[in-house]
């Protein structure tokens, strides 16, 4: 897996000009998911259970790639952007899959 933990330098660039004590997001914008109470009962995971913050789950999911675009400026680095649309997704809880794991490698 690869962790998308922002550097230092891009967690200031990202802080802005903010309160000097603020220090700038740890993940970059737009990774951040966010469930609303009609979609909380349709997964599994929080049904019904005690989810707590700070908690980690297993995000699987499935996306439609919607736009890429590319910009190539005169005297600008080249940027490249992807935009992908989660259609479907499942989320477990870390100890929950980890334990499945477990169970179906003894077999």
């Amino acid at each position: 897996m690869i962790d998308l933990k922002l550097s230092k330098s891009d967690k200031k660039k990202e802080a802005g000009i903010g309160p000097s004590a603020y220090k700038g997001p740890d993940y970059p914008w737009g990774f951040r998911i966010q469930f609303n109470e009609s979609q909380i009962q349709k997964i599994d995971a929080f049904k019904d259970k005690d989810i707590e913050v700070g908690e980690m789950v297993v995000i699987t999911a499935i996306g439609k790639v919607v736009e890429v675009r590319i910009t190539d400026r005169d005297g600008e680095k080249k940027q490249e952007n992807v935009e992908i649309q989660i259609q479907k997704i499942d989320v477990v809880l870390r100890n929950e899959a980890e334990a499945a794991f477990k169970e179906e490698s003894k077999d």
